[in-house]
C-alpha cells in the first residue's frame, strides 16, 4: 500500500485539480444558463463532506464580478445571512446574483430551509433592483434549479 504522506499528497493533488478546473471556468464569458454555473461549481462542491453556499455576483452583461463563499456549515445544513449577501452585491454594484450550494447527502432536492432562504434573498435583493437569477443545489445525484422548477420567478 501507500503511506500516509503519499496518500495526503495524492489527496492534495486531486483537490488542486478541482480548484484549477473551477477557476478556469471563471472566464470573461457571460453566464448563459444554469448549466454554465453547474460547470463552474460541480468540481468544487460535489465531493465535499459538508455544506457550503456560494454566491455569484453578476453585472448587467451576466459576467461574473465576483465568486464568494457566503457560508460553510455541517453535513446537513449551513446558515446564510441574506443581509451579507445583499450588502456585498451593493458593494460590487452587481445587478444580479446566483446562489449555489451543495448537498453532501447526494440528493439534489431543496429543503424547507433552502426554500425560505431563496425567498428571503429574492425579496431583499428586489428592494435594491438586484435580481436573484437562480438558486442551484449541486449533489452527486444531480442538480436542482429553483428557476427551472418554478420556485423562483
Amino acid at each position: 500500500g501507500i503511506g500516509l504522506k503519499r496518500a495526503a499528497r495524492i489527496q492534495a493533488a486531486v483537490e488542486l485539480g478541482r480548484r484549477v478546473l473551477a477557476a478556469r471556468e471563471l472566464g470573461p464569458d457571460p453566464i448563459g444558463s444554469s448549466n454554465d454555473v453547474v460547470r463552474i461549481f460541480r468540481p468544487l462542491l460535489t465531493e465535499m463532506k459538508h455544506e457550503e453556499c456560494w454566491c455569484l455576483y453578476l453585472n448587467t452583461g451576466n459576467r461574473i464580478v465576483e465568486r464568494q463563499r457566503v457560508s460553510q456549515g455541517g453535513v446537513q445544513a449551513t446558515v446564510v445571512d441574506h443581509r451579507l449577501v445583499i450588502k456585498r452585491a451593493l458593494e460590487l454594484l452587481a445587478t444580479q446574483i446566483i446562489l449555489v450550494h451543495n448537498h453532501p447527502s447526494g440528493a439534489a432536492l431543496p429543503s424547507e430551509q433552502d426554500k425560505i432562504l431563496t425567498k428571503k434573498i429574492a425579496e431583499a435583493a428586489a428592494l435594491f433592483d438586484i435580481r436573484l437569477l437562480d438558486h442551484l443545489i449541486i449533489a452527486r445525484g444531480g442538480e436542482y434549479s429553483f428557476r427551472q422548477s418554478g420556485l423562483l420567478q
